[in-house]
């Protein structure tokens, strides 16, 4: 165990003193066990002039970092290897690895003759080889469309096994793509749960999950696998790296790695024009318990402007007296609690280092990379996109990758916080659709889709008739359409009259009786669109009217106004006349007549003109007013 020596005087001194003292002799504390060394550890200068910053001295800045995890899983980084990899389904190649099952994961060397691609992101985590698997609901070499499972894993034998009731963690890097087996393709898939299964006993690998040729499904239809843990993993085309935590029921001796039981159903493969595996490449597997990992956690994040490191150090046999972080193993001046808050003094992803000293002079190191957040580039579907008023419109978030919360803005000032919403457009017109959506790390990403929605209105229309009026003698009337150029068909209804006539300009023989008879012009245009439009044909009488020679307004409701017998007898100017010739009373409506509200009983002579177009002559006589 390397550690710093304190150089304090000679002689006794209390734990409250030592206390009060380290501070002071922090710089002491990390200079160089050589003589010669003049590097001060925790200034963030090179005071050697080496070239070599504070815990990037190594000569000089040792301290007692926090032990190197030993991984469970031999071969953790597929550096051992048997063979050479020539193409794929080789990943028996890597030292103890193993093809758990029958679906063929891979084992790819990036040395002189082992089998590469170059759409393997680059640089890999750790070292020259990595393992690689296929998640989806069919099979590679025989796409239907009857979904069947089709899981590759990779497997092995623990070194030692896992045992109940402890507490275990893997951590190991993932990246993800579509790939075709030679080119990664840009095409994300969606989340899926990565997921470790674990057996109490090895077995002969690799095991059969089903003795149907057909299905390369989940471990679980096995006696004795079980699953471990999972986590939810959204692939970006990067490397990343995740962490899953369980707890075994029972002793683990052989584990597997790979997609899940229930895989998604957008996990199909893409045969139109080139054939796109959901391809997952793995390395740096790190198992072991719990407590094995690093002391600093994190909370808060960077999006979200409140990420802050917790040195979560706790020696049982020693009492921590301070703390000093680092970036890149260069001293981030003033920070010597057992917290970092990177968003409040505006630090960037990167690795960090907290160094805890003990009060028996000693001290230790833990580390944690901070990594930047997953870019997120928000995707989105409409279906209709083209349409009439009202449109409505359903609208999915597609965006790759887990999202917590949506944005929708309509283009016609409405929005959403729905992310699978309906709108609907009321308006004409072409609208833009944006949508703004928070990652799971809290990071704000927006689109705009232009031009998205496009809404038709109703096509514009009217119609005239000809004659209008109509008189009984002559009822062909012919109808006329005016309005938009883009209709394209016409149906005409007219009630009881005539049945419906899908003409453009129809001509209508209405019955030779007075009356106001109902027309409705229903149009559609190029678009799809609709609009109607009803009116009325007048038919009149032939210049004729009857009225009545005695009429009675005394309240009782029967024959209370002087008026037509008829209806529909045409535009006319009703006056009326006392026993002098003075005219008490006219109106243009006739078919309201007179109502003798201020006249006295007896006789009145009564004189009707033709108005405007009305045919006929002028007609006059005589009724009795009786009270």
């Amino acid at each position: 165990m390397n550690m710093y020596s304190l150089p304090f005087a000679s002689g006794e001194f209390s734990r409250s003193s030592f206390r009060k003292r380290w501070q002071a002799a922090l710089i002491v504390l990390l200079l160089s066990l050589t003589a010669g060394a003049q590097e001060i550890c925790n200034n963030g200068i090179d005071d050697d002039s080496d070239g070599l910053i504070d815990l990037n001295d190594v000569a000089d800045c040792i301290c007692n970092s926090v032990e190197e995890i030993t991984s469970l899983i031999p071969n953790p980084s597929f550096e051992s290897y048997d063979c050479l990899p020539m193409t794929f389904s080789m990943l028996d190649c890597a030292t103890t690895w193993e093809q758990a099952t029958y679906g063929t994961s891979d084992f790819f060397l990036n040395v002189e003759g082992g089998f590469w691609d170059p759409a393997i992101p680059m640089p890999v985590p750790d070292g020259d080889g990595i393992g690689g698997f296929i998640i989806s609901n069919q099979l590679p070499i025989f796409p239907s469309t009857d979904t069947t499972l089709y899981n590759e894993y990779i497997g092995g034998c623990l070194l030692n096994p896992m045992l109940a009731g402890e507490n275990y963690t893997l951590q190991m890097d993932l990246a993800g793509s579509s790939w075709d087996g030679f080119n990664s393709q840009g095409v994300y898939y969606g989340d899926v749960d990565i997921t470790i299964f674990g057996s109490p006993a090895c077995p002969l690998w690799p095991i059969v999950v089903d003795t149907t040729l057909m299905d390369y499904g989940c471990p679980l239809s096995v006696e004795g696998w079980i699953e471990l843990g999972h986590v939810n993993y959204s692939a970006d085309g990067n490397w990343q790296t995740v962490t899953i935590e369980f707890t075994p029921g029972v002793d683990i001796e052989a584990i597997m790695i790979g997609g899940p039981c229930d895989i998604p159903d957008d996990f199909s493969l893409d045969f139109t024009l080139i054939t796109c595996y959901p391809y997952f490449w793995v390395d740096n597997l790190l198992l072991n318990t719990s407590a094995s990992f690093s002391t600093i956690t994190t909370t808060g994040g960077i999006c979200t402007d409140d990420l802050v490191l917790v040195n979560n150090a706790d020696d049982t046999e020693e009492e921590i007296v301070g703390y000093q972080w680092y970036a890149e193993g260069v001293a981030i001046d003033g920070q010597t609690d057992s917290t970092l808050a990177l968003s409040t003094l505006n630090l960037t992803p990167g690795t960090y280092q907290c160094v805890t000293f003990l009060d028996n002079s000693t001290c230790n190191t833990a580390d944690i990379n901070v990594l930047p957040p997953a870019a997120v580039f928000p995707t989105l579907e409409a279906d209709p996109v083209v349409g009439c008023l009202p449109l409505t419109a359903s609208f999915s978030n597609t965006t790759p990758g887990q999202t917590t919360a949506c944005v929708w803005n309509f283009g016609d000032g409405e929005s959403s916080t729905a992310c699978e919403p309906e709108h609907t457009y009321t308006e004409p017109g072409i609208y833009d659709v944006s949508l703004t959506v928070t990652s799971a790390q809290g990071c704000v990403f927006d689109t705009t889709y232009t031009q998205l929605i496009e809404v038709f209105g109703p096509p514009a229309i009217s119609f005239t008739a000809a004659p209008q009026p109509a008189y009984i003698t002559n009822t062909d009337i012919s109808f006329f359409p005016d309005g938009s150029d883009l209709v394209n068909s016409w149906v005409w209804n007219f009630g009881e009259i005539a049945p419906a006539d899908s003409s453009e300009n129809p001509v209508v023989v209405f019955p030779p009786v007075p009356g106001n008879y109902p027309v409705e012009l229903v149009v559609v245009d190029e678009n799809g669109c609709s609009n109607s439009i009803s009116g009325f044909v007048v038919i009149l009488n032939e210049g004729f009217v009857n009225m009545p020679n005695i009429f009675t307004p005394n309240g009782d409701g029967d024959n209370e106004r002087f008026r037509p017998l008829d209806t529909f007898v045409g535009d006319w100017t009703l006056t009326i006349f006392n026993r002098w010739g003075e005219a008490i009373f006219t109106t243009d409506d006739i078919q309201s007549g007179w109502p003798g509200d201020d006249a006295t009983g007896g006789t009145y002579y009564w004189q009707l003109v033709p108005r405007a177009n009305q045919r006929g002559e002028n007609q006059s006589g005589y009724v009795l007013l009786v009270r």
